[in-house]
């Protein structure tokens, strides 16, 4: 087998993964910050770009042991090389518009970014009512907001496991991470915020982390609600009376996903609020955020250039003025209002300009701006800095209020303006 810059790289990150862990007769608490380490002291972005990954891709003969042979993690997922007796091993993930859900561990290690920027926010769940051993309801607190680049490393450990969520903001982006295998003993999480903690579960009696009947319930009721199918109403009756919270919770959440199915649910929300009382305004608070959530994942998905990325990702990402604040002035130094910094940036890119008054980009940053900082048509319209010189108000009143009509269509600005109107966020210089 010809060897290459990935294959001369991972022994010698194995190596000295090997060599340090095993001073500490290979205690598990000690690997996190051991493989940190390791990444710090090799960085993976000094040998490995995407070139070298086409290099070991076509030179290989075969690959070595595959974790994760479906990629569900990573597109696709690449295990580069295994420690001795196969207590650890070394991924490398490409990266192009999946985002995974806001996940903890069942394993230990470190990560590091290879390629691009990313959006990495980590969190504590504060229980206050466990449903069933797989389904908890509490507090998903957010506890640090930055962004990675080339070079960055983090550790994860069990049992106080890293909850966290990565959103990668360039097309391309890379990471590596060092990690045991899955612990069997632990529960892999996923998190829906503001209230919800879910098992993963991983079994041959699971597709897709959830169990199998829920699944096949799911994708019936999916089917019959694309056809708008009569029958959709009494399965989907029929199915939550039978069902437990944690279901119940999962199949209203995708019933949101068309206006057919979602009229249906609608009316079945009350009994189910009657059946599980308190409880059920936990999930009612999840599905709400994450149908939110939904339509900025479906932008991220559809977006491919970086800086549209990152404006979107960063509004997925924040739960405060003052978290959008804070990536914005991470991403670019210069800016020193939000609102005014996005409104230039979605003018000069995504809003088609024509209209007799907002016919130059400036105009247009200037209303967008104020809307997005809370303000309705009347304070737009009384602002002096908006209204052109000579404009008749009768017009620029229509003008004004068919461009908040456009601004209103975006789930980006939506999001935007539900943050931004809550506090002033008051221009940048530039923004290249």
């Amino acid at each position: 087998m010809r060897t290459c810059a990935i294959d001369n790289y991972a022994a010698r990150l194995c190596d000295l993964v090997e060599a340090e862990w095993s001073a500490v007769s290979f205690d598990m608490q000690a690997f996190p910050s051991i493989a940190a380490a390791a990444l710090t002291e090799l960085p993976p972005a000094g040998s490995i770009d995407i070139h070298a990954i086409c290099e070991w891709l076509s030179r290989r003969e075969e690959l070595p042991v595959q974790y994760d042979p479906s990629s569900a993690f990573g597109q696709p997922a690449l295990t580069i090389a295994w420690g001795t007796n196969k207590r650890f091993f070394v991924d490398v993930y490409l990266w192009m518009d999946t985002i995974a859900s806001i996940h903890n561990h069942p394993f230990a290690g470190a990560f590091a970014m290879i390629a691009g920027e990313s959006i990495h926010k980590s969190f504590e769940f504060v229980e206050q009512d466990r449903v069933s051993s797989s389904f908890r309801i509490g507090r998903l607190l957010s506890r640090q907001l930055e962004i990675l680049r080339p070079g960055d490393a983090r550790p994860f450990s069990v049992p106080d496991a890293l909850i966290h969520s990565l959103l990668h903001v360039d097309p391309l982006s890379i990471s590596c991470v060092v990690r045991t295998p899955h612990e069997q003993s632990h529960t892999y999480w996923s998190y829906f915020p503001p209230t919800i903690a879910a098992e993963v579960r991983r079994n041959s009696r699971a597709i897709g982390g959830i169990p199998i009947l829920l699944h096949r319930r799911m994708q019936t009721l999916r089917l019959l609600g694309t056809l708008r199918s009569p029958a959709y109403s009494s399965l989907l009756a029929d199915v939550l009376a039978s069902s437990d919270l944690e279901s119940v919770f999962y199949i209203l959440l995708e019933a949101e996903d068309n206006e057919f199915t979602r009229r249906q649910a609608a009316t079945l929300w009350e009994t189910c609020a009657r059946r599980f009382g308190a409880r059920f305004d936990a999930v009612a608070s999840a599905i709400g955020e994450q149908v939110a959530r939904n339509r900025l994942e479906t932008a991220h998905t559809s977006v491919l250039d970086g800086k549209g990325r990152f404006w979107n990702d960063a509004l997925l990402s924040a739960d405060t003025p003052q978290d959008l604040s804070s990536l914005v002035k991470q991403k670019y130094s210069n800016v020193q209002s939000c609102s005014q910094a996005l409104a230039t940036w979605f003018v000069r890119e995504r809003f088609k300009l024509g209209d007799q008054w907002l016919d130059s980009e400036e105009m247009a940053a200037r209303v967008l701006a104020l809307w997005l900082a809370g303000s309705d048509q009347d304070a737009i319209l009384k602002n002096p800095a908006v209204e052109p010189a000579g404009s008749s108000g009768p017009e620029f009143s229509a003008t004004v209020a068919n461009a908040i009509s456009s601004f209103q269509e975006s789930p980006m600005l939506m999001r935007a303006r539900s943050l931004l109107g809550r506090a002033a966020c008051p221009s940048p210089t530039s923004i290249s």
